[in-house]
């Protein structure tokens, strides 16, 4: 995991670099492998990075992530599984790498495809990219929702977000105050049900398989780009069919799962699926 935070404000409410590196120092645990931040001070932006070292482990992958024109500036939390093919897709568009890591991957796919290269995407992710020209920020989460992305909207305008609520304690004129309503959901179900709701009023997290954007210093509704596809109930299946799409699929999961330039462990419950995940990794090895 990696840790992004930052910010989009106006002139009158704008935080310093402190501030930035206070937010970012709070996430210093999801990423203790490097630091780097970027600032435009003519957009009001502010971006932050903690990173942990999957793929391509050299100071190549380090982000903030700038595009070789400057028309994009990208922090990202998460993995993209199939990196590997949509590189060679936006290699044969024209696309040059520097690196080996799937943010440059990521970062491309979005010069080449815009907000649509989400739909392209197969993985993990948490992501705030940043158009200097256009003024506009993009956040976006994975469609499951693996990877957390939060933010608050200062009542000066604009917008502030992070990978976990604890960073906005950090920012000097945030007022922390328990949401009766999330708390109430919390110790009845262990969870809050309310859409987008945290435990601090005024915090939002983005819904999984959203984007939300930022242009010209002015914060949009989040807005869903991923919708599942649920079969008809009337629809006949074959079992043998499905028990061998299970197992390819299962299979090409735990390949990519297993894509790192670091040692991949697993975490073994002693269930059915843990079980299954470790010998189809066994038998990769």
């Amino acid at each position: 995991m990696c840790g992004i935070s930052g910010w989009v404000l106006p002139e009158a409410s704008r935080y310093g670099e402190a501030d930035l590196r206070a937010m970012a120092g709070s996430l210093a645990h999801r990423g203790p492998d490097d630091f780097g931040l970027f600032r435009d001070d003519a957009g009001g932006v502010a971006l932050a990075h903690n990173r942990l070292s999957i793929i391509d482990l050299s100071p190549r992958g380090h982000q903030p992530m700038i595009s070789p024109e400057g028309d994009a500036v990208l922090i990202y939390n998460g993995e993209l599984y199939n990196f590997r093919a949509l590189r060679e897709t936006l290699k044969a568009a024209g696309y040059r790498f520097r690196s080996d890591s799937d943010t440059e991957v990521v970062l491309h796919a979005f010069r080449a495809w815009g907000d649509a290269c989400l739909d392209r995407f197969q993985g993990m992710f948490a992501l705030a990219l940043w158009q200097p020209a256009r003024q506009r920020l993009l956040l976006a989460r994975d469609p499951i929702g693996i990877k957390p992305l939060y933010y608050w909207r200062p009542p000066g305008g604009g917008l502030v977000f992070a990978s976990e609520v604890k960073a906005f304690l950090t920012l000097p004129g945030f007022q922390a105050a328990v949401d009766l309503t999330s708390l109430r959901q919390f110790l009845e179900f262990g969870y809050t049900i309310s859409p987008g709701n945290t435990i601090l009023r005024g915090v939002r997290r983005l819904e999984p398989g959203c984007r939300l954007t930022v242009t010209d210093g002015r914060p949009g509704e989040p807005e869903r780009y991923f919708q599942p596809v649920v079969a008809r109930s009337a629809q006949r299946f074959d079992r043998t069919e499905l028990e061998a799409e299970l197992y390819e699929t299962l299979t090409e999961v735990v390949d990519q799962h297993l894509i790192a330039d670091v040692p991949v462990g697993l975490l073994l419950s002693g269930g059915l699926d843990s079980s299954l995940i470790a010998a189809l990794a066994a038998r990769r090895a």
